[in-house]
């Protein structure tokens, strides 16, 4: 599996850095060396995310993009992210969440062939991929508020097609109060100016590749 920590991760650190930073974050996670079904909440550990507004305790939600890029190993961008989230988290506290869009994304494209820029997984290997992300990142409930706000947002930003699907991550965080995104397509969300958006390379103040 990708979410490792043995040998056969060749890409580095993987679950092992984000338990790691997250434990020193205090969310109290667990891991252990065999793949994604061992990276278990422990008991009694809460699913509400933490609110924006508690000083000194942001949450920031992770775009498919980045979780895809943790799961590919061998590409370029993998280190990237895990390198500017663990700078995120130990030099300024933030911690992570994730969403039902992103997974439902996430597998669409992990069970993709690879012809079609997918990565060729059954549905069980994908499957162990989300099961891994939820067991990693909290996830925002989805709740009917979220709609109102969407239409809110298309409406004042005057929005077109495909990226109706950004809006719905921009109101999710809205409702949740989440006020940044991880994401490798910063580029997707400069006029939101409800958010923010941090590209991994940005955090760690290195040149884009």
């Amino acid at each position: 599996m990708i979410w490792c920590t043995g040998a056969t991760c060749t890409a580095g650190t993987c679950a092992f850095k984000l338990s790691k930073m997250k434990r020193r974050a205090t969310l109290g996670l667990s891991c252990s060396v065999h793949g994604p079904t061992d990276l278990k909440r422990r008991s009694g550990l809460s699913t509400t995310v933490v609110k924006a507004s508690i000083a000194g305790q942001w949450m920031i939600l992770v775009d498919t993009n980045i979780l895809l890029r943790i799961i590919q190993d061998g590409h370029t961008h993998r280190p990237v992210a895990l390198d500017a989230m663990e700078r995120l988290t130990l030099q300024r506290g933030e911690q992570f969440s994730i969403c039902a869009q992103s997974l439902f994304e996430m597998y669409v494209v992990c069970t993709r062939p690879l012809a079609n820029n997918g990565l060729g997984m059954n549905s069980s290997q994908a499957n162990a991929e989300l099961v891994a992300a939820r067991s990693v990142f909290e996830l925002l409930p989805d709740v009917p508020q979220v709609y109102s706000i969407w239409e809110g947002l298309v409406a004042k930003h005057d929005v077109h097609g495909k990226r109706a699907h950004d809006v719905r991550l921009v109101s999710l965080m809205i409702h949740h109060r989440v006020p940044t995104l991880l994401s490798f397509n910063d580029s997707d969300f400069r006029s939101f100016s409800e958010i923010q958006c941090l590209n991994p390379f940005d955090v760690l103040s290195v040149s884009r590749i």
